[in-house]
């Protein structure tokens, strides 16, 4: 099994990086995680919000694929979900613009994958 795990930043990864641990260990799952890059970031800065996920992953001896790439935000990650393989995709809800583009219902509407979405405040 493999879940895509989309990441918009370090701050967002590191609110949902627990759960999303926590469930692929759960299902036995190997994580794909992945960061889109907006138009004047590092690529050094995606690989940064994937390690949030590599850290912990290694920790509870979950397997990681770290994937940076440029791109639409929504078909990216629709063509992550296929190219991958992923069986589910699980985004953070959070009020940041470019997430918030996401949860616009696209991703959800348009893609095979099921999503699960995690609330901003899950663990406060």
């Amino acid at each position: 099994m493999k879940i895509l795990v989309p990441t918009s930043g370090i701050e967002a990864a590191g609110e949902i990086a627990a759960y999303v641990i926590h469930t692929a260990k759960k299902l036995g799952a190997t994580l794909v995680a992945m960061h889109i890059l907006r138009d004047d970031e590092a690529e050094a800065d995606g690989e940064r919000c994937c390690d949030v996920f590599c850290n912990a992953a290694a920790k509870a001896g979950v397997e990681v694929e770290k994937r940076v790439v440029r791109g639409e935000i929504v078909e990216t990650i629709i063509e992550a979900a296929e190219a991958t393989k992923s069986d589910m995709i699980i985004m953070g809800a959070s009020s940041g613009t470019v997430v918030k583009s996401w949860l616009s219902a696209d991703v959800m509407n348009r893609c095979e994958t099921p999503v699960l979405v995690v609330p901003h405040c899950y663990g406060q």
